[in-house]
């Protein structure tokens, strides 16, 4: 998928984005979960190194960086992580709480790059929770939907 890239329409928590030319937006983090083996053998999660926020089983990192969705996704895996995949209306909520300080929006894993209309999280997950704002996905003037992102909204 190298050249290709992602550009917005409109929504409200969700929202759909669309296969276009060049245009950055910002990812504000991912999730990576990484273990440290403890001394009765079981093995507990935890963030590694500043900036790393610990949430449920998984630690997130905000990046300020603008990068289209593939440089995004490029960014993560690099470092053994994922675009984040919300798996339940608590981690929403979470995720929102953290949105509400941001100063823009937020890549996530939710794609239908491979099948039109079969949104997929990017870490292989299955799509078993999704919040949508009213109306989206709506393919926004012709373009197909294919890369998801949370809105940051000015409350």
């Amino acid at each position: 998928m190298r050249g290709l890239t992602c550009s917005s329409s409109t929504g409200k928590l969700w929202t759909s984005l669309q296969l276009r030319g060049v245009r950055w937006l910002i990812i504000l983090r991912f999730v990576a979960p990484t273990y440290r083996k403890c001394q009765n053998g079981t093995h507990v999660l935890r963030c590694s190194g500043p900036d790393w926020y610990e949430f449920g089983e998984f630690c997130y990192k905000p990046f300020e960086d603008k990068k289209t969705w593939a440089d995004a996704q490029d960014t993560c895996r690099s470092l053994g992580a994922e675009l984040v995949s919300i798996r339940s209306m608590v981690e929403q909520s979470w995720l929102e709480s953290y949105l509400y300080f941001a100063t823009s929006d937020m890549w996530t894993g939710l794609n239908d790059l491979l099948v039109s209309g079969m949104y997929v999280w990017s870490d292989h997950h299955m799509v078993t929770f999704t919040y949508w704002a009213p109306g989206e996905p709506n393919n926004h003037h012709g373009f197909n939907d294919d890369c998801v992102k949370m809105l940051h909204q000015v409350r």
